[in-house]
């Protein structure tokens, strides 16, 4: 017995350790183009799959109520969009005081995403999926090239499910964070694994744009800047090297003043979100809404944003200089609360997170290591300021060096079970692994599709106004295109027939749903009686004095309207009569008709 089983626990032995040297080995991912489209492919699939599943269910992720119904900051930015495409420069600025300018990065990419679909709602949802999947693709594949295909399994798992929670189902800056901090955090690996300054230059650009675009780490940025100048190289390289990289983090900033300044905005209105954050810091740590609370007066009258964030930004800094001690406390607080749990709620995880510091310090040597090193640093050194107020989604721009971390403390632990594995080996093998034209091609890609509209092409997607159709004397009319620039929810009864192809839900799935949401206030979808519709009108009229093309107006109508998906209507209502279903106006439809094309 003893004779026949020791051969099979050296297979077993061998076997296992062969497995764990395939994982921890670095390697291209899908090195034969067919192989890399598969992978492409599969992971585009999982989130189309994903966002139709949510659909049918009418779970309501976020700040999307059944899944596609934007509601707050989401549906504001579906707006700006539409304003871009139609109105340019004038429209966009004056929307909510200059809201559309605090991060018009995403609002020109969500522009542009809507032109492609015809704003149709839930294809301009998957086209935006498709870019986020293929960035965590190129994320993968890279990290695969630096810590084997443990670490592209850790991306893909974390990065994906961070999506999910985060940026799929909403129109959200968080997408266009995610998607160029993926990028290009994939490209500054590839960049400083092979010392390749036109891949530094790109990827330092992407993580500048991801973080312009949905503001948050922004110490990353300059620790990154140190971590490439102190190398062992010569002077002349550290310099060429490290003006690469400042560059690069001016370039993302470029971007963001000059679409500001494109708009005819105020440059204060950029980020203006921030003197919020600084002002709940100044006062003890209490959240960026306790400036609405302390000073309700700076929000009467028609003051712009960029005007309020001014006189918030002087209150904190008051408070700072009267009182550093209570934002230095409140600071110093944060900063325990992200050691304490890095993974912002996988708490299971943090284990591996520790384990991946080990590693970063272990390999410090490394420029690749000490780079992650130091950006993971740059995003626990920002935590002091961000993580009060927005929870994980304000790290989505550098969510994937948190993510790689990890990876790279699970490819230690395994690393150690196989001790036999040369490391001098496999980081030469490593050097030899070079990205693919298509990943380099992509990030290039979502840089153009930020400037597009910018192009006469902007006016082949413009909506062509529509005339009025005619209301009563005291009604005031809304002409949308249901499903797609006015997207809607239809609430029907259980044994009604449904399509969420038409924005048809069950009403009792979705307030199912609504409880088990968090951070938003949906009592009014739960209240509403099924059959009803509830629609974020995007104006189509032409001027009639109290309207223009571009008008943000919210309607419920007491019925189902999925069938007239995708057609043109005109709706009468009384401006006088509401229904509470957020907190802003929506008003009650009392007139629906067909306009013939």
């Amino acid at each position: 017995m003893l004779l026949t089983s020791t051969p099979f626990r050296k297979v077993v032995i061998c076997a296992i350790g062969r497995t764990l040297q395939a994982l921890v080995v670095p390697r291209q991912l899908g090195g034969h183009l067919i192989a890399f489209a598969i992978i492409a492919l599969a992971v585009v699939g999982a989130s189309w799959s994903y966002l139709i599943g949510i659909w049918g269910s009418a779970k309501t992720v976020g700040l999307a109520v059944g899944g596609f119904f934007q509601i707050s900051d989401a549906s504001n930015y579906a707006v700006c969009a539409g304003r871009i495409l139609d109105e340019g420069l004038s429209r966009v600025a004056e929307y909510g005081g200059g809201w559309c300018l605090r991060r018009p990065i995403y609002s020109t990419l969500l522009a542009t995403i809507l032109g492609l679909t015809d704003r149709s709602w839930f294809w301009t949802l998957l086209v935006q999926s498709v870019f986020v999947a293929l960035s965590i693709t190129v994320l993968l594949r890279a990290a695969s090239r630096l810590a084997g295909p443990i670490a592209a399994i850790v991306v893909l798992c974390l990065m994906f499910s961070f999506s999910t929670e985060h940026v799929f189902a909403s129109t959200t800056s968080e997408s266009a964070g995610l998607a160029f901090g993926a990028v290009g955090l994939a490209l500054l690996l590839d960049a400083t694994r092979l010392s390749d300054q036109r891949l530094l230059l790109l990827g330092t650009v992407c993580l500048s744009l991801a973080l312009n675009a949905r503001a948050g780490a922004f110490l990353v940025l300059p620790l990154l800047a140190a971590g490439i100048f102190f190398q062992s190289t010569s002077w002349r390289s550290r310099l060429s090297s490290t003006a690469v990289v400042i560059a690069g983090i001016i370039s993302g900033f470029v971007v963001q003043f000059f679409w500001v300044a494109h708009f005819g905005g105020n440059p204060n209105a950029s980020h203006s979100n921030l003197s919020y954050t600084l002002y709940g810091l100044s006062v003890g740590g209490k959240g960026w809404q306790q400036i609405m609370t302390d000073h309700p007066e700076l929000f009467l009258g028609s003051v712009s944003r960029s005007q309020i964030a001014q006189r918030i930004s002087d209150l904190a800094w008051t408070n700072v200089i009267n009182t550093p001690w209570v934002i230095a406390k409140a600071c110093a607080k944060n900063l325990l609360r992200y050691l304490h749990d890095p993974l912002q709620g996988m708490t299971r995880l943090w284990v591996l997170w520790w384990f991946g510091a080990y590693a970063i310090f272990l390999h410090w040597r490394e420029l690749p290591h000490r780079v992650v090193g130091l950006m993971s640093i740059g995003t626990w050194l920002s935590s002091s300021v961000l993580i009060q107020d927005g929870g994980p989604r304000v790290f989505a721009a550098t969510w994937g060096v948190t993510i790689l971390q990890l990876g790279l403390g699970l490819h230690l632990l395994l690393s150690r079970l196989w001790k036999t594995m040369e490391r001098s080996a496999s980081a030469r093998w490593s050097r030899q692994l070079r990205p693919h034209a298509l990943e380099v091609g992509l990030p290039l890609f979502l840089l153009g599709a930020i400037f597009l509209p910018l192009t006469p092409l902007r006016r082949l997607v413009a909506l062509t106004p529509v005339p009025s159709q005619g209301c009563a004397k005291e009604e005031r009319e809304l002409i949308a295109r249901l499903g797609h620039e006015s997207y809607m929810i239809v609430l029907l009864g259980e044994g009604e027939a449904k399509n969420e192809w038409r924005m048809q839900v069950s009403a009792s799935n979705l307030r199912r749903g609504l409880w088990l949401a968090s951070g938003f206030n949906y009592k009014g979808f739960a209240d509403l009686s099924a059959p009803a519709t509830v629609i974020h009108g995007y104006q189509a009229m032409a001027t009639d004095g109290r309207s223009r093309v571009g008008d943000d107006i919210r309607l419920v109508w007491l019925g189902d309207l999925g069938g007239l998906s995708g057609k043109t209507v005109s709706l009468c209502f009384r401006p006088d009569v509401t229904v509470p279903v957020t907190d802003v106006p929506y008003y009650l439809a009392d007139t629906v008709r067909l306009v013939n094309p």
